[in-house]
């Protein structure tokens, strides 16, 4: 799946080798790899800092026969800070409401967590655009 951002004016390269990095996800920092890549995984439910928010499916590390370190499928662009990016909501999210961020690096309309960025369109279960923090 692909959700190029609506207006990605950070934009960044990172790679998965943890685990599959998948499109309108918010993903976490997570080090550095031995050839120097940005590396980052899936947030956590109610993360309270997004490395920002994936905008292709990665190839799967994990896969068997594993993909060479090396495979340009395992770097998918990121778009940061300032960005409008195609997010996955879980439940129903309304335009102008601030989002958080819930199971697998969806959306969520802000409860009990840190406000990751604000929804600039709504949906439900379904992709919305949100301007990230």
């Amino acid at each position: 799946m692909e959700q190029i951002a609506r207006y990605p004016i950070n934009r960044l390269t990172v790679k998965a080798e943890v685990e599959q990095l998948l499109a309108g996800r918010f993903v976490t920092y997570d080090g550095k790899s031995d050839e120097g890549d940005f590396t980052a995984v899936l947030a956590a439910a109610r993360a309270s800092r997004i490395f920002g928010v994936i905008e292709r499916d990665s190839a799967d590390p994990r896969a068997d026969p594993a993909p060479d370190t090396n495979d340009a499928m395992l770097r998918v662009p990121m778009c940061r800070s300032g960005s409008i990016a195609r997010v996955l909501c879980s439940g129903e999210v309304k335009d102008g409401e601030e989002v958080q961020v819930a199971a697998n690096g969806q959306a969520v309309v802000l409860s009990d967590g840190t406000a990751v960025g604000e929804a600039k369109s709504a949906g439900k279960n379904s992709i919305i655009e949100v301007e990230l923090y």
